[in-house]
């Protein structure tokens, strides 16, 4: 009877360890929301689709990794597959995902910390979770000065972003700016918010940016800045070419196609195949 026991308990203890050595997931997003509220716990959320290589690599070898399971201990895990469940189909329109795997991380109010996109490594995992988490109290204190017109926290908020690759959030915060005539004279932040107009054929609006780019500011003194300068003449070019203004087209690629300072010269006699 005592061995009997005994046998029992150690099955209990080897099982108890052996499960706490792996990641504890929720298969609802709802059951995890009500436990993310309860416990007062942000949420990592694992979207996944059953075809998707790098959604396995994750399972083998990140959620294995003894520092990605240490982090999960604090907080509210679930994994989601939208194309086989409905109500995490539902649930994900709120939030931009653009490929699998994507890895949310979001508070007990739905609201959203930070994402990672793609497959990482176990340590390079657990870093940049950790990097997300820690930031989102500093992101929400520089956003608060943000709204009141603290222009230093503002820069300070949109360095942090774009750090942790919030692109969309970074450049909301940079158009804000600039409608309320205080954006910064840092020809990337007008790059990136023309950039975003480009990309989503508002041409005439981009346009417009490119050409402000191209008065205010000259080519620069860092490699950096005068990449923007120099992808901006480019842009010029394909917003008028876009937009069919093809005389105004061919000034821009006469003034850079030769110009020996420009990276992209090469590409400019090709926005008049657009005509």
């Amino acid at each position: 009877m005592k061995k009997g026991f005994v046998l029992i308990v150690l099955f209990i203890i080897f099982h108890i360890s052996a499960h706490a050595d792996e990641i504890t997931w929720y298969t609802k997003i709802s059951k995890a929301l009500e436990a993310s509220k309860e416990q007062k716990r942000y949420i990592m959320i694992d979207i996944y689709t059953d075809w998707c290589k790098w959604c396995k690599e994750l399972d083998k070898k990140t959620y294995t990794h003894p520092s990605v399971i240490k982090l999960s201990k604090t907080l509210v895990n679930v994994k989601i597959n939208p194309e086989t469940d409905p109500e995490a189909k539902e649930f994900l329109k709120s939030y931009k995902i653009d490929g699998f795997p994507t890895i949310l991380f979001i508070d007990w109010e739905k609201k959203l910390i930070g994402k990672i996109g793609g497959f990482l490594e176990g340590e390079a995992f657990a870093r940049q979770a950790d990097k997300i988490l820690s930031s989102s109290q500093t992101i929400a204190k520089l956003k608060e000065e943000h709204s009141k017109g603290k222009i230093e926290s503002s820069e300070a908020l949109i360095s942090l972003l774009l750090e942790l690759e919030y692109q969309d959030q970074a450049i909301a915060v940079i158009e804000e700016l600039r409608l309320w005539n205080k954006l910064p004279g840092k020809i990337k932040y007008y790059y990136l918010v023309a950039y975003t107009y480009l990309s989503i054929e508002y041409f005439h609006t981009a346009l417009t940016l490119f050409d402000n780019i191209l008065t205010q500011f000259k080519p620069g003194d860092t490699p950096d800045d005068q990449d923007y300068y120099y992808k901006s003449t480019y842009y010029k070019g394909f917003a008028l070419a876009s937009l069919g203004m093809m005389d105004e087209c061919k000034k821009i690629v006469d003034i850079y196609k030769n110009d020996t300072n420009n990276p992209y010269a090469r590409y400019f006699e090709g926005l008049l195949k657009k005509e």
